[in-house]
């Protein structure tokens, strides 16, 4: 495996806005079925990403996404014509808050749900639940160490567990409060931003958290991917993670 990590401080396609089409996405007022220009937004990161080709630049209204942003399988290569995703600040947020109807009350505060994925093939180390927004990976992580899971009736409070016998995650809440009044998020995105041997694509201005695996996630043999003034946090994995033949550059805010 070869993995080149090129840091610089200058963007080299910083000319080409000005023979970009425009694609805008605007969660609250747009639609999907609009035009995807600034004066009649998209809806959805998806939408946007169905029509892109080289050349565009989609720019997302800095706001909160639960949905990411998907280059798997889209091979479209001109070095001359690189697509552009400008976030203007835009977070991509995998955690969505748990719906209380999928959790079975079986004892005093103590709840249990067979309906979330599993994990889509990932190890239940990259797993957290979010109480109050503060994450608890009952201290396993996917590299490094992995305590014991707790039986459900070891739990304290804020607490969870996994029992792979019943394909069912476990949490436990204080007895006096209702499940459906809690702060409670679990992660939904596999990657906040994916690629999959894609190539000549620039990501601009965007958060990526709490993925189940990585913020920034790279395979294939990609080459020209620019990255600016981006961040990563609570990732399940890795905030930015590149494999294979990968050739990327990361710039500076």
């Amino acid at each position: 495996m070869k993995i080149k990590l090129i840091v610089g401080i200058g963007l080299l396609f910083a000319s080409i806005s000005g023979f970009s089409r425009g694609i805008y996405v605007d969660p609250l007022n747009g639609s999907d079925e609009a035009s995807g220009n600034k004066k009649e937004p998209y809806k959805t990161i998806k939408k946007a990403m169905s029509i892109v080709a080289p050349g565009d630049t989609i720019n997302l209204l800095p706001m909160i996404y639960h949905e990411s942003i998907d280059f798997y399988g889209k091979n479209r290569v001109q070095r001359t014509k690189p697509i552009v995703v400008d976030g203007h600040g835009a977070i991509i947020d995998g955690a969505v808050p748990l719906d209380a109807a999928n959790w079975e009350k079986v004892g005093n505060g103590l709840y249990r749900n067979t309906n979330l994925p599993k994990i889509y093939g990932f190890d239940v180390t990259r797993w957290g639940f979010f109480f109050d927004d503060l994450i608890n990976r009952m201290n396993r992580t996917s590299k490094g160490f992995k305590a014991p899971l707790k039986l459900p009736s070891e739990l304290n409070n804020n607490e969870w567990t996994y029992k792979e016998d019943e394909k069912a995650f476990y949490i436990k809440i204080d007895a006096s409060k209702n499940i459906a009044n809690c702060n409670i998020k679990a992660p939904m995105l596999v990657n906040g931003v994916g690629f999959g041997g894609c190539s000549y694509i620039t990501i601009k201005n965007i958060t990526s958290t709490r993925v189940i695996n990585d913020g920034y996630n790279i395979h294939g043999d990609c080459v020209g991917l620019y990255f600016e003034n981006i961040a990563s946090m609570h990732c399940g994995d890795d905030g930015f993670s590149a494999h294979e033949n990968s050739v990327v550059k990361v710039l500076p805010a």
